[in-house]
This record gives C-alpha cells, sequence and structure tokens, in this order.
C-alpha cells in the first residue's frame, strides 16, 4: 500500500506491505499524515488494525494528527492496534540530546498517547532513532505504539533499533519472541488458600515428612518436600482456573438445555444451584491471581478480571523484560549467552576488592548501653517470632523457596513447631538473623539527628524542611552559603562488610551480635530473575540485599561514619556549617539513608574539608560519591567562584529550586510551577485508558488511591495555592464521571456531596484542600511533642516561638519561610473550624513538672494568662511550672499562690473562680506531663482524625439517609447504585437547569431512596 501526502519539506510517500499467509487486508484507510490496514492476522484470524504514521515537523501539524488517529480509533472501536512510524516527537526530556525541548509538542504526544491507552514500548538495542548528520543532536523521534489489546496477544512483543547506516533515521523492527528462558520457579499461590481442603493437606504432608539433622536443614528439607506435593497438587487437585469455570459452565449450560425441554428434578435443581456457587468460587479464585499478577493492591474486587487488570499484568511484564543485550555495542539475543552475560556482571559485582582498607578511629560515636545489648540479644519468644513474620507483608516478595508469607501464615499452625525450633537453635549457634524489629528499637539512641532514614518518629520530610529553612535563612541573612547534595554510587550494593562490622565494635553492638550479622551476610547468596526464570545463584562478598528488613538500619550504621566525620572535621575547625536563628545553631549536613547534603559556608578550606571527608568515607566503607552526578548549589556566591569550586569537586553547578528526596527545595510554593509534577503525577494515575478500563467503584478507590503516592510528600511540606487545588480536583473530577480535561462530562452530583464522607452520603474522595490542611497540622503537633528532634529546634532557632510562649502563631513575622506562615495560618481557615489546630491540641498534667501554669492550655479551653490575665500580670513568677505552684501535703495536692503585691477585692474573686476551676484538676505523682489530640481515643494527632474533623463542616445533605446500609452490599453493585440514585435526586433538584425530567424514573429514584437498600436490591 502507497500513500503519498504533503508534508514540510515537499511530497513524500508512506509504503505498507503485507504478507497475505498472514494477515488478510479487509480494508484501508488514509490520512493526511498516516495510512492504514485492517485485517485478520494468523490462522485464528484474530482481527487487527495497523497504521504507518509520519508526523508533521509542526505542532499544529502533529495535534490534527493526534486528532484524527483518536477519532479513527473511536470509529473503530478497541481491539488490537499498532501504530508505528515516525512520530516526530518525544515523551521526555531523556530522548533528546543536543537541541531544545518542546514541551508543549511533548505534552501533546503524551496527552494523545494517554487518551488512547497505547502502550509505549521499551526500545532495545539503541537510544535514539534519529541522529543529525554531525552528531551534535539525536532523538527518539520513531517507533511502534499498541494498544493493551495487542500487547496481551502478543506478550513477547519487543521494538529493537538496527543499524541506520547512511539514514538519519534507524530502522525499528517489531518481533514477537517467543524464546525459552528456561522453567520459571515455584511461587505459592493465594487462590489456594481459599480451598478448604488446603490447610488439612499442608498438615497431613508436613507431618508425614521424616527428616534428620539440625533444626534448619530439617525446615529447609521439609518445605523443598512441601513445594513438590504442592506443585502434583495443583495440577491435579486444584487444575486450571479457566478450564475449571468452562467445565461448570458447560454443566450449566446442560441443566439449562434439559430444563428447556422438560421437567428437572429436584436434585438437579440443586444440582445446578451448587454449580452457581461453585462459579463464583473460581471467578473468586481467578480474581485472586490476577490481584497477585498485577501486584495492584488498591483495585476493588469487582475490578479484578477486567481490562485494566490484564493490561496492567502486559504492562508489567513488557517494561520488566530482558530480551537481550548490548555487549561491546554488539546486541546478544541468546538466551544462554544472556544468562552467562547477567550473571558474570552481577557476580563481579558484588565482590569485595583484594586489598586492606585503612581503619579509622572515631571516639565521639553514642553507644549502646549493656541493658540494650542484652534485651537485642535475648531468647526469641514464640509469640517474638510470630509478630516478625505477621508483620511482613503477605503477597510480595517471597523468599527463595517460593513460598510467601500469606502461605506461612494460613499454615502457621502446622509449621510453628518447626520454626520456633529453627530460630531457637539460631540463638545457640547463630544461623539466622531474627528480624529488623529488635535492631530498629535500639536505633534511635545511636544514631544522629542528622539522619532521618528509617529511625523511629523521624519522618522523610524532617530534611525537605531543614533544608528549605536554611536556604530560606541564608538569603533572608544574605550569608555567601554553599550547598553540596552528593550522589553515591549503588550504595546498599558496595557497604564493606569489615567495615559494617568495626561500625558496629564502636556503636557499642556486642560480640553475639556481630556474630548473627556476619554469618548472615557471609553465607548469603543471591540470583537474578530474568523474564521469569531464575540464573544459577552466586555468592555475595560484599552489599546489602535489598528487600532484607535488616538491610536500611545496617546501612544507617555504616552511614553513621560520614556523620562522624563531619563532626570531627567541625571539632577541629577545618568545617563551617550553617549558622541558624539568633541562637546560633549550625546546621553541617543532612541524610536520609545514602541521600547526603552537605550545608557550609563559602569558603576554599570547606570545599576541600567536603573533598576529603568523602574521599576518606569511600576509603574506609566502599560508598564512592559519582560527584559527576553531584551537584553544588550557591547563595550570595558569585558565579566565577562556585564554577572555580565545582571544578574543584569534579561536579556541575546546579541552581536553586533543586530536587531532594522528589521535593523542589527552596521552591516558591505559589508559583504554579512548583506543582507540576505533582499535576502531571495526578495525569499520569488518572490517564484516561484506566478511567475507560475501570468501574466507577474502581475509579473511587483509585482517586484515593494516587493520593497515597507523590502528592503526599508535597502536600506534607507546602500549602497548595488556590488555583493548583482547582487544577487538581478537575481532573479527579474528570476521571471520575469518565470525561476528559477540557471536554467534561455532566457531574451530576457536585463535588463536594462527593466528597462527603460515606455516612453523610458521599464516596469518601479525599478533599485536597482538607487533606493539605491535615498533612500540615501534623507538624504544629510534631512542634509540642518532639522538642529534641533537629528539625524542631531548627525553627526555634530562628523562630523562637517556645521561647516567647508563642502557641497561637500570633508573631509570625512577613519575612517567616512560606512553609512556617502556612502552618500558623492553618486555624484561619474552614469557617466553623476556626483554630482547629490550637483548640485541638491539649496537655494533660501528671506531676507538673513540664508544664507552664500560665502559658500553656492545660485546663480549659484557653491559656490562664488570657482567661486569667489580671490574675497572671500580677503573678510573681510568670514562667511557673504547674509543679511550682503548691505542694503536697499528706497524699494531697494543695495550691499556693504569690502576688506581687495585696490582691483587691475584685481580684480575689478571680482567685476564687481560678481555684474552683482547678479543683477538678488532679496532680498525679510519677506520671509525666503530655500533650493530647483530643480528637483521636488514642491521643495522638492523625492525619485521618484531622481531615474527619475538616470534613465535619460540609453540609448535610439528602443523600445522609444512605446509610452504610449501601456501603455492605458488593463494592461495584454499591458505587453503581450510589451513582444511580444520586443522579436521579440530581434530576429532582436541578430539573430547570438542565432541563431534565424523567417522572417514571424521578419517582423510581424516590421508592428506592426511601425504602431500606437491601428490600430494594431484592
Amino acid at each position: 500500500m502507497w500513500t503519498p501526502f504533503m508534508g514540510s519539506l515537499g511530497f513524500s510517500n508512506m509504503w505498507m506491505l503485507e504478507n497475505a499467509d498472514l494477515f488478510g487486508v479487509g480494508i484501508t484507510v488514509m490520512g493526511s499524515g498516516f495510512c492504514g490496514m485492517y485485517g485478520f492476522w494468523g490462522k485464528d484470524k484474530m482481527p487487527c488494525y495497523f497504521l504507518n504514521v509520519y508526523a508533521p515537523c509542526e505542532n499544529h501539524g502533529k495535534q490534527l494528527l493526534w486528532t484524527e488517529i483518536s477519532n479513527l480509533m473511536n470509529v473503530y472501536g478497541e481491539g488490537n492496534w499498532c501504530i508505528g512510524g515516525d512520530f516526530n516527537a518525544i515523551r521526555n526530556r531523556e530522548e533528546k540530546r543536543g537541541r531544545s525541548f518542546d514541551d508543549l509538542a511533548m505534552r501533546a504526544f503524551n496527552c494523545f498517547i494517554e487518551e488512547t491507552g497505547l502502550v509505549d514500548l521499551p526500545l532495545r538495542g539503541r537510544k535514539f532513532t534519529w541522529f543529525k548528520s554531525d552528531g551534535t543532536a539525536m532523538s527518539r523521534l520513531d517507533g511502534f505504539l499498541v494498544s493493551t489489546e495487542f500487547l496481551i496477544n502478543f506478550p513477547e512483543l519487543i521494538q529493537k533499533g538496527l543499524k541506520r547506516d547512511i539514514s538519519d533515521h534507524c530502522p525499528i523492527v517489531l518481533i514477537s519472541s517467543s524464546m525459552d528462558w528456561g522453567p520459571k520457579p515455584f511461587r505459592s499461590l493465594d487462590c489456594w488458600l481459599e480451598l478448604k481442603e488446603f490447610s488439612s493437606f499442608v498438615q497431613e504432608k508436613w507431618n508425614s515428612y521424616k527428616v534428620e539433622g539440625w533444626e534448619g536443614f530439617k525446615l529447609k528439607e521439609k518445605f523443598k518436600l512441601l513445594k513438590n506435593d504442592l506443585k502434583k497438587w495443583n495440577k491435579e487437585v486444584f487444575g486450571h482456573i479457566d478450564r475449571k469455570l468452562e467445565e461448570i459452565r458447560d454443566e450449566i449450560k446442560k441443566l439449562d438445555d434439559k430444563a428447556e425441554n422438560g421437567v428437572i428434578s429436584s436434585s438437579e435443581i440443586e444440582q445446578r444451584q451448587t454449580c452457581f456457587q461453585q462459579f463464583w468460587e473460581w471467578c473468586s479464585r481467578k480474581d485472586s491471581l490476577l490481584f497477585q499478577k498485577s501486584r495492584q493492591k488498591w483495585l476493588q474486587e469487582g475490578d479484578a478480571n477486567s481490562k485494566f487488570f490484564h493490561g496492567c499484568i502486559a504492562k508489567r511484564r513488557k517494561i520488566n523484560g530482558i530480551y537481550g543485550i548490548m555487549k561491546n555495542n554488539v546486541w546478544i539475543g541468546e538466551v544462554s549467552e544472556v544468562k552467562t552475560f547477567i550473571k558474570e556482571y552481577y557476580e563481579l559485582k558484588f565482590q569485595e576488592d583484594e586489598w586492606n582498607r585503612p581503619s579509622i578511629e572515631f571516639n565521639d560515636l553514642k553507644q549502646l548501653s549493656s541493658e540494650e545489648n542484652n534485651w537485642l540479644t535475648a531468647q526469641f519468644t514464640e509469640e517474638e517470632i510470630k509478630e516478625a513474620v505477621w508483620n511482613c507483608n503477605g503477597s510480595k516478595s517471597p523468599g527463595p523457596d517460593g513460598f510467601n508469607f500469606n502461605f506461612i501464615k494460613r499454615v502457621w499452625p502446622t509449621i510453628k513447631k518447626d520454626v520456633v525450633a529453627f530460630v531457637k537453635e539460631f540463638w545457640v549457634n547463630g544461623k539466622l538473623v531474627k528480624g529488623s524489629n529488635s535492631l530498629r528499637k535500639v536505633m534511635a539512641p545511636i544514631i544522629s539527628q542528622n539522619q532521618s532514614a528509617f529511625v523511629g518518629r523521624r519522618h522523610i520530610a524532617d530534611g525537605i524542611v531543614i533544608a528549605n529553612e536554611v536556604i530560606h535563612e541564608a538569603k533572608k541573612r544574605k550569608r555567601p552559603t554553599l550547598i553540596f547534595k552528593a550522589d553515591f554510587e549503588k550504595a546498599y550494593d558496595s557497604v564493606n562488610w569489615n567495615f559494617l562490622d568495626l561500625m558496629m565494635e564502636k556503636l557499642g553492638f556486642c560480640l553475639k551480635w556481630r556474630r548473627w550479622i556476619k554469618e548472615c551476610l557471609s553465607t548469603s547468596s543471591v540470583s537474578v530473575l530474568i523474564n521469569g526464570s531464575l540464573i544459577e545463584e552466586f555468592s555475595m562478598k560484599k552489599g546489602l540485599r535489598q528487600g532484607d528488613p535488616l538491610a536500611p538500619f545496617l546501612f544507617l550504621l555504616v552511614a553513621e561514619a560520614l556523620n562522624g566525620l563531619i563532626l570531627k572535621a567541625k571539632e577541629k575547625e577545618m568545617y563551617n556549617g550553617v549558622v541558624v536563628g539568633i541562637e546560633g545553631l549550625e546546621v553541617t549536613h543532612l541524610q536520609f539513608a545514602d541521600d547526603s547534603i552537605f550545608f557550609c559556608e563559602a569558603s576554599d578550606e570547606n570545599i576541600k574539608t567536603i573533598k576529603g571527608i568523602l574521599r576518606t568515607f569511600e576509603l574506609v566503607s566502599g560508598l564512592k560519591v559519582n560527584f559527576f552526578k553531584s551537584a553544588l548549589y550557591g547563595i550570595n556566591v558569585k558565579s566565577e567562584e562556585i564554577s572555580e569550586w565545582a571544578v574543584s569537586l569534579n561536579c556541575v553547578v546546579g541552581s536553586i529550586p533543586f530536587k531532594y528526596l522528589g521535593i523542589p527545595v527552596g521552591a516558591n510554593p505559589r508559583n504554579l510551577s512548583t506543582w507540576t509534577p505533582v499535576v502531571d503525577c495526578l495525569r499520569r494515575k488518572l490517564s484516561n485508558w484506566k478511567c475507560d478500563s475501570l468501574s466507577f467503584g474502581g475509579r473511587i478507590v483509585l482517586l484515593n488511591a494516587v493520593l497515597s503516592s507523590i502528592p503526599v510528600y508535597f502536600f506534607s511540606t507546602m500549602r497548595a495555592p488556590k488555583q493548583v487545588i482547582k487544577l487538581l480536583s478537575s481532573i479527579q473530577r474528570s476521571f471520575l464521571w469518565g470525561g476528559k480535561e477540557g471536554d467534561r462530562k455532566i457531574a451530576w452530583v457536585s463535588w463536594e456531596i462527593v466528597c462527603n464522607s460515606r455516612k453523610n452520603g458521599g464516596l469518601g474522595v479525599k478533599d485536597l484542600d482538607r487533606f493539605n490542611m491535615a498533612l500540615l497540622g501534623k507538624w504544629r503537633w510534631r512542634l509540642v511533642v518532639e522538642k529534641e528532634a533537629l528539625w524542631n529546634r531548627v525553627v526555634e532557632a530562628k523562630y523562637g516561638f517556645r521561647r516567647r510562649r508563642d502557641w497561637e502563631g500570633r508573631e509570625v513575622k512577613t519575612n517567616s519561610s512560606f512553609w512556617w506562615k502556612a502552618l500558623w495560618k492553618l486555624d484561619e481557615e474552614r469557617g466553623s473550624n476556626e483554630g482547629w489546630v490550637y483548640k485541638g491540641v491539649v496537655k494533660t498534667v501528671g506531676e507538673g513538672n513540664d508544664t507552664l501554669f500560665w502559658h500553656e492550655k492545660w485546663c480549659g479551653d484557653v491559656p490562664f494568662r488570657e482567661k486569667f490575665n489580671r490574675l497572671f500580670r500580677l503573678a510573681e513568677d510568670k514562667d511557673a511550672l504547674v509543679k511550682n505552684m503548691g505542694e503536697w501535703r499528706n497524699g494531697e495536692w494543695i495550691w499556693k499562690w504569690r502576688w506581687s503585691r495585696e490582691l483587691l477585692g475584685r481580684e480575689v474573686t478571680l482567685v476564687q473562680d481560678l481555684n474552683s476551676l482547678l479543683h477538678g484538676s488532679k496532680l498525679e505523682q510519677g506520671k509525666q506531663d503530655s500533650w493530647r489530640w483530643k480528637h483521636e481515643s488514642k491521643g495522638s494527632y492523625s492525619t485521618k482524625s484531622a481531615y474527619i474533623l475538616l470534613n465535619s463542616s460540609n453540609r448535610e445533605t439528602d443523600a445522609r439517609r444512605f446509610t452504610y446500609e449501601w456501603w455492605g452490599l458488593q463494592a461495584v453493585f454499591t458505587c453503581e447504585g450510589w451513582k444511580h440514585l444520586q443522579q436521579h435526586m440530581g434530576m429532582v433538584q436541578n430539573k430547570k437547569v438542565k432541563e431534565i425530567w424523567a417522572k417514571h424514573n424521578t419517582d423510581l429514584a424516590k421508592e428506592l431512596w426511601l425504602v431500606n437498600p437491601r428490600e430494594a436490591c431484592k
């Protein structure tokens, strides 16, 4: 098929050739910039659509082409679509080099792909497909886009870039590979657990195994024997799910045919009911299997066997698939060669260099106490072992034997005895690590406050807040400041085991614990999974296994050495950090695992010290900084100076704002550009193909699920402007009602009702504005309960709110940081909930040794300095603690007042009122004072309780009668029922506006609305 068309450089031609033995052409189509064929593929006559594209260079022409192809796909509907050619567009900045980026064209191309639900296949063999003749510019412009259905039917599909010879474009070939990558490893399936007889089968087999030897060997061999028996059981008893469903359908059809031709017996009626029950049971098992394969845990049950689910599975396989390796510019596609290359690569990667690393002395590190060591190495109890198992994720990351923790938990009564015996045996001979819980509980005292990862009561956002406040301080004080962001190369994989042991010794870990860790590391082996098949195992000589629950905590022990080196340099006055606030708190660095940032005064000496510290750390620990990927940032520093220092460090010069832990540090949250990652993330997560592939209930769950990812970090550290909230809510609304941005469908229910809780007749979709406030509110809570945290000391040094007793933020200055001002403005928002944070945080007094009598809110809703201001001014000690305002006599607390002068008549009455108010307040000896969030039963602030509080101001509607009765029904029906009933209510309430009136539907809605939901559903 040949198509001429007018391009930007004149007439161009496109060709499409078909092999009649493989593809039978039905119809052909042509358009401006594309030509296509519809026909049938292979012996099975699979209907397929193939389009050949040659996109114009100008944006307007490309947009017309995307629109024309989208319309064509809408006309012909879903199916096996394959679109290939020169798209003249890129998807991200990594796909272009040497030329400026056209963000508008890039967004339009991405929007086209998302709206059509097409999949951009990974390009194998090359990074770019177009090259400028002089080699100064290159882009990935060519390739294939396929539909999810096409990917499901051709699961081994890959696109490969070939040699371009004299052309400026590379040929792209689409290959459906069916190579055998070897046997798939055993995996326990969660759907097995739904069979009643499964547990008894495992129990019978497990108890029948007679294995001799030490407990670890016995446990390993029993799992090995059980694996073989389960394979046989799966094949002979459980069977193929789709085949089982087909057999049940056939049986139901047979009974239906018999009923049509005559009367069937009561036993046959019962048999048919049994078939229906079995059918739904096997459907549930298939759903469970697809859940496990797709790894999309947020999905509604009714969406489990949907197009979306199958698409997730196909896309995950495609992204994770390896179909060849580029070695020395030569493509290797043979299975055995690929496996050998990968094994050799990783085996070499985890080998420690054979040389003696220098040692280093740390004299100022904090150490574990003997009590903590005794607790850490205490004998394991059965309850601790069970708790460790139950704390593990059930269906993800199964061990090398293939048994996941859902399986372990289900058969725990059967295998418990052997597991406990094995673990207790380890306590004696040290062949297994207990788990991460014990180590985690002793980390806080020995890990510096500069490290905010994996330690209790420290959060990823702590470092972000500190970095923002330091940058704000440097700008405000006009101090020349340098920030160096270090990028460590494969940090976890590079840890030297001897250095880890040295750090554990320096931090006070006992010999027994160190031997356990050493045994665990030295006996470890790994294998790489390639396209579902394992390669040969090999031993590790260095590094920590990512995914091991102990690995993050062990890495912190190694990273603590970097903190020690910085503190030693500071002690010797070789390194000067950034001074914050009038109290002179010095911030030198921040760490989140291997993400490290240095803050220092702008000087040659500091740059030399940073370089020396990192080189020393590399030599002793094995962790090497990739200076090429690291960056140096300057504040109030001349460009010539910072460029010179960057050359010295061999790094790039960066600009503020920059990304740290995924958040733009130093950015202005009022600028829309700051929120671009959140908007793009939401658009990506709520793409149109997901909207078309999910039920209404599935879309609701996804709306809330995406808020658990990137936006949470932004909302936790910044107050979103109203226009950003409006834009994000618009994307949410369009997704929920099945429309597109700029092409909205009618929303029969207001967004306010949708964001109501289910109890109040809504869908429980999060209101982003209130959610943002609830997340920020937690900082106000942490301000009073985490006084010693580094981030808290930084803001206290800058703003002195605690020093000034400013619990309501009345003295927040206009030149404070955006984050600090946002925290104290929270109380001014939401109308009826004004002051919601301040009123919600109260003090519970024990002995009264940590509560200011006059300044803090511990008895009543306001501090005594406000309620009894006249007495406060007369108080002899205005900063007195509660415990200093009285004394214990014969086990009873007696208040004692000290005034600066003798009280007058009105003042005596006020004291009597104060005594009456205090009469119900009892101090308790031996009990510490504590803060309490009164909207949570446990007393600690939670985002959930704060959001419920903020959302409680939503107006109540007739929909409140739509009670939990509905939500007790099956999820998909419940959501659909809610939608239709709300639409009918909308017709009644908005008939004049929308000119919709359907009397019989309205009457039906009223009837359904007023009866019990379960009765209406019968």
